[in-house]
């Protein structure tokens, strides 16, 4: 992550732990292990946004009358989301040699979800003739 720019070193007085999470495996498969950072503590202080988030079920009756379909990609989509100054000093987690820091939006927080689904509608902003999230 952070040759890829994600993250920065951190002096921030803020820090979550680091936890190694089983990834599944396919039978017969090596597992692997996930990193994450546990934010619990931070998100027990954070206030929810209240966003809503599209419920798939009218997604799909939305698509039932679609001709053609087509998705997007976003699986690395909460890293184009930059963080705030503020907001990276809350992102700090430990390793054992060195603090480090999101630069961009992380796994874990609590209103991730919520910020993320606001930047699809407003980019899907006026489409909705054709296109849903």
């Amino acid at each position: 992550m952070l040759a890829l720019g994600v993250t920065e070193k951190s002096s921030s007085p803020w820090a979550s732990p680091v936890v190694l999470v089983p990834k599944a495996a396919a039978p017969g498969a090596k597992p692997e292990l996930r990193y994450c950072v546990a934010y619990q503590s931070l998100n027990s202080v954070t206030r929810t946004d209240a966003h809503p988030i599209s419920r798939a079920d009218e997604l799909v009756h939305w698509l039932g009358t679609a001709k053609f379909l087509s998705t997007f990609d976003l699986t690395s989509g909460y890293w184009q989301i930059a963080l705030t100054k503020g907001a990276k000093k809350k992102s700090t987690f430990s390793t054992p040699d060195v603090h480090y820091q999101f630069r961009v939006m992380p796994f874990g927080l609590k209103n991730v979800t919520a910020t993320f689904q606001q930047l699809v509608n407003w980019v899907l902003a006026g489409k909705d003739a054709y296109c849903t999230a």
